[in-house]
């Protein structure tokens, strides 16, 4: 069995973002851009927090259920 090392590391550093609602991707619930920023949860303890890219980071902080560390 081979492994496909491009395949997960594109996983890897993919926006985590799963929001329907997110104007970033508009029509889908999954984005396909580079997650390059870390934001948590403000309304539960959330230590791990979801990797996810600029342009949904900035959308999750205007919600005003996330923060940046």
């Amino acid at each position: 069995m081979s492994t496909n090392w491009n395949m997960i590391a594109k996983l890897a550093w993919q926006c985590d973002c799963a929001d329907s609602g997110c104007p970033v991707h508009i029509g889908t619930s999954q984005c396909s851009d580079p997650g390059t920023s870390h934001v948590y949860r403000v309304d539960m303890e959330d230590r791990d927090g979801t990797q996810v890219c600029e342009a949904c980071a900035n959308d999750a902080l205007e919600s005003g259920l996330f923060r940046e560390e």
